[in-house]
């Protein structure tokens, strides 16, 4: 997400738990000047060290599909499951496949459970 103020333009990392009621909550945010390798890996080393991450067993984390973001996850949580948001895989989509029905049936595919045999 892009900030801009009067006093500052930037970028705004953000870390979204979800509960058990599968409601969103903020677990931790920064305001940096960019996103690159180095601000991610300062990001995730505290994010990682404040939940207590250390073997990273059981932790899922969903992203959008940022370069410096994908190699620093796999550093830091090897050990994760890491999944990419759907917003960003539809964004790509409708630019070739355009119209409702498609939407809805992405959306839909997006939203069904497969129980892992």
């Amino acid at each position: 997400m892009v900030v801009s103020s009067k006093d500052h333009m930037g970028q705004l990392l953000t870390a979204i738990g979800v509960d058990q009621n599968n409601q969103m909550y903020p677990v931790a945010y920064a305001m940096v000047e960019s996103e690159c390798r180095e601000i991610w890996l300062w990001f995730l080393e505290l994010l990682g060290t404040y939940l207590e991450l250390n073997n990273s067993h059981g932790t899922v984390l969903i992203t959008d599909k940022q370069k410096g973001l994908i190699y620093v996850i796999g550093e830091m949580f090897p050990h994760s499951e890491h999944q990419y948001c759907v917003k960003y895989f539809y964004n790509n989509f409708k630019a070739s496949h355009k119209g409702l029905m498609l939407k809805e049936l992405m959306w839909g595919a997006a939203k069904s459970t497969v129980k892992q045999g």
